[in-house]
């Protein structure tokens, strides 16, 4: 038996929009700050927020909510990450917050034309999706959020892509950590 013999090979098919759901402790993570008002890429069964956008509605042909706080864990297709990136960014011109949760594939075109706006979470450790309501074992790949602000479309069109916001990574556990810390030297 391969070791992809499990639920695991689900996570990289391109039609699991309806089965996949974001763990809700991780979720509860950024919605104490935020409180989010939407779901961007939900259905009726893994939807987080009261509102949502389901792959019928199409949330790459409508233009996405402003001033409110969203919520996003897109189909994890590399081909599409650029247009859904896009839509936040977009929203977030318009006044509102919105936080996606992506797969950490930082050699990709997505990540650096379109990620690296925002400030970027590195997720420590593998996420546990739910899959029909249950948990599954860890992701076989790491997971970043990307936050794009109001803010962050001001810095980046006065400035570029140099003066980017913060990085931080986020522990399992619920602990945020700014990046760079400082590194304590050994003693010689």
């Amino acid at each position: 038996m391969s070791i992809h013999d499990d639920n695991r090979k689900a996570l990289f098919e391109k039609n699991t929009y309806k089965s996949w759901q974001t763990p809700w402790c991780f979720f509860n993570l950024f919605n104490k700050k935020y409180k989010f008002e939407w779901d961007m890429a939900a259905s009726k069964w893994n939807r987080l927020c009261k509102k949502y956008v389901t792959k019928k509605d199409d949330a790459l042909n409508i233009t996405w909510p402003e001033n409110t706080s969203i919520w996003c864990n897109p189909p994890y297709d590399s081909r599409t990450l650029k247009y859904w990136l896009e839509r936040g960014w977009d929203a977030a011109r318009r006044g509102s917050d919105v936080v996606y949760l992506l797969h950490g594939r930082i050699d990709t075109i997505w990540f650096h034309e379109w990620a690296i706006r925002g400030t970027i979470g590195i997720v420590r450790g593998r996420l546990k999706f739910l899959y029909h309501g249950k948990v599954q074992s860890s992701a076989p790949f790491p997971s970043v959020v990307v936050i794009y602000r109001p803010k962050h479309v001001q810095i980046y069109n006065e400035h570029g892509i140099p003066n980017r916001p913060d990085t931080f990574i986020i522990d399992l556990r619920g602990r945020f950590k700014k990046f760079p810390r400082v590194i304590k030297r050994f003693p010689r």
